[in-house]
């Protein structure tokens, strides 16, 4: 063996070595990174935890707020109905009573010929269609609060049913990106990770 070839050889077993050697060190610094692609994925697959929760704690306090604010307004509209026919029947009872007193009073002329009578029952008709009138009044107003109130919530439960969904469909999306983009990084530092033979034989 000439020695040109013992020197090219020599020369070639210790570039495979050196090549070896840089084997291993990227080895060690592929587990680094492949602790620190873990860490990164564990950040943000936290930080996605969180917003899911705070998202799904929004829409339930705006469902709350939305709840208690249709409540409150039905529940006015009760009051008002209660003091306004407990005020309807005290007046109703005050036109009823002066128009008794007046049926009792001997009005000159009035009393023989009819004429009293017929105001007296003319005085309570209008009473009682004013009664009625305004009673009714009340009632649909009532109503109306209710109708309002059942839209209201109506439209709520909706939204609230389309937020929940749309954040289900938003973390399994964030869910999916962080997959991908956890692989992707350890493919890259896994193609690092060749050892000594990889760096002997040249990867």
């Amino acid at each position: 063996m000439s020695f040109v070839a013992v020197v090219g050889g020599a020369i070639a077993v210790g570039s495979a070595i050196y090549g070896g050697v840089q084997g291993m060190k990227r080895s060690e610094a592929a587990d680094e990174a492949r602790g620190g692609v873990w860490d990164i994925y564990s950040k943000n697959m936290n930080l996605l935890k969180d917003q899911t929760a705070l998202n799904k704690r929004s829409t339930e306090a705006a469902f709350t707020q939305t709840q208690r604010g249709a409540g409150d307004a039905l529940a006015g509209a009760d009051v008002s109905r209660q003091y306004g026919g407990q005020a309807l029947g005290q007046g109703t009872s005050s036109a009823i009573g002066g128009v008794m007193d007046f049926s009792q009073q001997n009005v000159s002329g009035m009393a023989t010929s009819g004429t009293q009578k017929k105001m007296v029952g003319e005085g309570m008709s209008d009473i009682m269609n004013k009664y009625q009138t305004d009673m009714n009044k009340l009632v649909d107003t009532r109503g109306l609060a209710q109708r309002g109130f059942e839209t209201t919530m109506a439209g709520a439960r909706t939204q609230k049913s389309l937020a929940l969904q749309q954040g289900k469909l938003d973390w399994e999306s964030g869910y999916q990106d962080l997959q991908q983009q956890r692989e992707g990084m350890l493919s890259d530092v896994e193609s690092e990770d060749v050892g000594f033979l990889g760096g002997f034989f040249g990867a």
